[in-house]
């Protein structure tokens, strides 16, 4: 009775998060974009963005209770400081291009900035910018990088159980005849039939 009381407290604490819905809304914008860039390129809706972004969510989670429990067993440990650190880190690095929307690069980047702050260890600004600071400075870096080394891993593993839905082929009658058109959304796709 116990371990359901845990089970429902920990669903409870998932939906209740920001950040579960920060990152929906990603999901949900990165499809409609690549929805418009297939119907600029070939003038077709190739997959709805709404059965990607359900399909992504569902494999997402499948894949974060798999990534929460192996992160349990080799003790990493994340406060929320250091959460909040790298979905701003993500965000902020987005913003130049989003392919940089990566917590590896993210994790990097809090890693450098630690370790310039620590080698200022003189430097104590106060108000909101100490406790930034001080956030910066305690961060437990190798528990950042088991998380960006977790998630790799898991998105290595649903590439390879949903790549299979990103390739897509579709015939066209044009002027000069028919052509077949092979799409490959996915990098690794030939390896998965």
């Amino acid at each position: 009775m116990a371990v359901v009381n845990y089970i429902r407290e920990a669903l409870l604490q998932l939906f209740i998060q920001p950040f579960y819905y920060i990152a929906v809304i990603l999901i949900a914008l990165i499809y409609h974009r690549q929805l418009l860039q297939e119907r600029k390129l070939f003038h077709v809706r190739l997959q709805s963005s709404i059965t990607q972004t359900i399909r992504a969510v569902l494999g997402g989670m499948l894949i974060g209770t798999i990534v929460s429990i192996v992160s349990l067993f080799l003790g990493a440990h994340l406060t929320l400081g250091s959460l909040i650190c790298i979905w701003v880190a993500t965000l902020i690095l987005s913003l130049f291009r989003i392919r940089y929307l990566c917590f590896a690069y993210a994790a990097g980047l809090l890693g450098v900035l630690q370790f310039g702050l620590n080698l200022a260890s003189g430097w104590q600004p106060s108000g909101w910018m100490g406790s930034v600071t001080e956030t910066l400075r305690t961060l437990d870096m190798p528990a950042l990088l088991v998380l960006a080394a977790l998630l790799h891993m898991g998105e290595a593993l649903l590439v390879r159980m949903q790549g299979y839905r990103w390739h897509h082929r579709f015939s066209s009658r044009e002027n000069a005849g028919n052509w077949l058109v092979d799409i490959n959304c996915n990098s690794s796709g030939p390896f998965l039939y």
